[in-house]
């Protein structure tokens, strides 16, 4: 036995295939005809709802485009109208900020001192 076996089609096969062809001639036809056009409609839809996609997603971009400008506008025109009040909060986040760097340095050396306690300098 072969590997690729040869499939040989006898003459009366072929006779009904192709009468069985014509005779779903005309039903065939408007079956792929009305396939062709669904697919048409389909990829219509498909690029209608990929361009409102797109201009959904500029105009979110947009907004939050012109929401930062406003948002950096009125900062700059707190910080011109109230110099000193802003220096004071920039110094308090500072210090705050310090603080917080400053706990968790010491607390992970606190820690490793506790894992770690037979080796001690001075």
């Amino acid at each position: 036995m072969s590997a690729n076996p040869i499939i040989r089609v006898t003459d009366k096969q072929k006779d009904k295939m192709e009468t069985a062809t014509v005779e779903n001639d005309k039903s065939t036809g408007f079956e792929f005809a009305n396939l062709a056009a669904a697919a048409a409609e389909g990829k219509m839809l498909v690029e209608d709802f990929v361009e409102i996609g797109k201009r959904k997603a500029q105009r979110l971009i947009r907004r939050g485009r012109e929401a930062g400008e406003d948002c950096l506008d009125e900062t700059t025109h707190y910080i011109k109208h109230n110099p000193w009040q802003s220096v004071a909060t920039a110094a308090g986040v500072g210090a705050l900020v310090g603080v917080f760097f400053g706990w968790t340095f010491f607390r992970e050396q606190a820690n490793r001192k506790r894992a770690s306690p037979g080796k001690r300098v001075g």
